[in-house]
């Protein structure tokens, strides 16, 4: 069976890397005994593939990765038989999509508290549910090959002053202006050199203000985001993944340029708070 798990990266781990993320939660997984799917060949590795790489230093409450689980895993050998009664592969076979759809939404409840028992502070399991799949049919798209938007929510971190913007309300002022203009152009570095590009029809939505990023965001979306004594920060929901991929750092260097100052990389905490498959109807992965 096929499922997709929502994640929380945060707190310290979030200055681990992605190739080191993807090794932990392997690692994870064969501590929990889960009984994952593996690829065919010479080097057979666990079927896991996430959505999209985040950069060290960024937290997030909205990472994706998929899992196909072994139909004799004890989590679906169960769910199964809470559905017809009895296990067998024949019987997984006979069901219905109906069936298949109840007993796999109740083996994800089972694999997330069995994953969860194996990590650690700093990640955590938001939210996990199947994906309809037979064998013999086409396989699902990946959460990798579905991502066309994020959500960001940029911060200024303690101990950090952005020269020309003091406050929240000042932010809020100058954030107006930029977000109005006609169109807003940046260098954006491509694998044949540097471009222009206006980003301007690939910034879907932005806020500056705690009642319209609420609205914006779920319930889980900024869970784990930090927060800082200045109180200054910037909702951006943006193009995301293979087709037109726009960086928040780019967005808000852009915005700094536009106010006459120099952008500090390090002086805003960036949080990912949702990746979505369809960014202009909000569909999540």
């Amino acid at each position: 069976m096929f499922f997709r798990i929502r994640f929380a990266k945060y707190g310290v781990i979030k200055f681990i890397g992605h190739l080191d993320i993807m090794r932990y939660f392997q690692k994870a997984v064969r501590r929990s005994g889960l009984l994952i799917e593996y690829s065919q060949g010479y080097s057979p590795h666990q079927l896991m593939v996430f959505a999209s790489p985040l950069g060290v230093g960024i937290t997030s409450d909205g990472e994706y990765m998929d899992i196909s689980v072994e139909n004799d895993a004890v989590e679906i050998t169960e769910a199964v038989k809470a559905v017809k009664g009895d296990y067998s592969a024949e019987i997984i076979k006979s069901m219905t999509d109906e069936e298949l759809a109840l007993a796999g939404n109740q083996a994800a409840q089972a694999i997330a508290k069995t994953i969860s028992g194996s990590l650690t502070e700093g990640t955590e399991i938001i939210s996990i549910r199947y994906i309809p799949w037979r064998e013999g049919e086409k396989h699902p798209e990946n959460a990798m090959s579905l991502v066309n938007g994020a959500d960001y929510l940029m911060s200024v971190k303690d101990g950090y002053l952005v020269e020309g913007i003091a406050n929240e309300e000042e932010a809020a002022e100058k954030w107006q202006k930029f977000i109005s203009q006609d169109s807003i152009n940046i260098v954006k570095k491509t694998k044949n050199g540097e471009k222009e590009m206006d980003i301007k029809p690939y910034i879907f939505a932005s806020a500056v203000n705690d009642a319209d990023i609420k609205e914006l965001t779920d319930e889980y979306g900024l869970l784990h985001a930090d927060s800082y004594e200045s109180g200054i920060k910037i909702f951006l929901r943006l193009s995301a993944g293979s087709q037109t991929n726009i960086k928040p750092e780019a967005v808000m260097e852009a915005f700094c340029a536009f106010c006459g100052i120099e952008f500090n990389g390090f002086a805003w905490q960036i949080h990912r708070a949702q990746m979505y498959s369809n960014v202009l109807e909000k569909t999540p992965l």
